[in-house]
């Protein structure tokens, strides 16, 4: 339980705001926040929440950094933090669920 309450606090308030809401937003300012300026700064905050968790491997990586994609989505829908906190929260939950039930899953990383 204190895993999931630090998951919430640290990765999905934290890495979201972050990521999200302050790197995202300041490459937008200087990039523009439509079209091609948009998708840089998309894939550019996503590329480096997937860079932070180095310690899951490459396909640690990659997933995040897809995640992080869906966060933007989210953001930009939603025009709020709190939907892609809140599917962040969710996500690091079912992970750790997963793992407290199951065990870890060797083979991938």
């Amino acid at each position: 339980l204190t895993w999931l309450a630090l998951s919430w606090t640290v990765a999905a308030v934290g890495e979201t705001t972050a990521f999200f809401g302050f790197i995202q937003t300041r490459l937008t300012e200087m990039l523009g926040a439509t079209g091609v300026g948009l998708g840089v700064a998309v894939a550019l905050s996503s590329l480096l929440l997937g860079l932070l968790h180095t310690e899951y491997g490459i396909v640690g990586v990659l997933i995040s950094a897809v995640d992080g994609v869906l966060y933007s989505v989210l953001r930009y829908r939603y025009t709020t933090l709190w939907a892609p906190i809140l599917a962040h929260g969710f996500i690091d939950t079912i992970g750790f669920v997963s793992v407290f039930l199951v065990g870890p899953v060797y083979g991938l990383w």
